[in-house]
């Protein structure tokens, strides 16, 4: 695959531009999207640091789309929110351009939802030795996809799409 935009419609960044989307939006997702396009050099006024607008784009990474109680494991996973488009199951390389690198152990507020790291930019291109390898989620029944995880990871994780190693956790959705 050489593009994603291939597979992929246009991507809505709220559900009042796009009421076919449904669950949570964040308000703040239009001061993001242009901080994003600025190469995050340009800090939106309301903002008083890249950290306090990194934390609201890791809230719409993490939790755009929710419907129903957003503390429910299930309604965080990845494909059972509206705006995520899918992930890459075992192996791939990145190479992405990055724009803003915010260590939140080294802020006031410490790590955010167990992330203590936020790398803002776009990807260039991601490799997989197999097509297959990437899952689009308008391809595949919900349901499916949580009898899926839940044989994964034996019930032990709450949340799909976070890999755990050791202390640290790597996002592996693609939103």
């Amino acid at each position: 695959m050489t593009n994603f935009i291939e597979f992929l419609g246009c991507a809505a960044i709220t559900s009042y531009e796009h009421p076919e989307y449904e669950g949570w939006s964040s308000s703040a997702a239009p001061d993001v999207l242009a901080f994003i396009e600025s190469g995050c050099s340009k800090l939106p006024s309301f903002y008083t640091s890249n950290a306090h607008i990194g934390v609201e784009t890791l809230k719409i990474a993490d939790s755009q789309g929710v419907r129903g109680h957003a503390k429910d494991p299930i309604n965080r996973r990845a494909w059972r929110r509206d705006f995520t488009f899918g992930d890459i199951q075992e192996t791939a390389e990145w190479l992405a351009e990055v724009y803003c690198d915010i260590d939140l152990r080294n802020e006031i507020t410490g790590p955010v939802d167990g992330y203590g790291r936020i790398i803002i930019g776009a990807p260039l291109w991601i490799m997989t030795p197999y097509l297959k390898d990437v899952r689009l989620y308008e391809e595949h029944i919900p349901a499916a996809l949580d009898r899926e995880e839940t044989s994964r990871t034996d019930g032990a994780s709450g949340i799909w799409g976070l890999i755990r190693r050791g202390r640290s956790r790597e996002k592996r959705a693609i939103a």
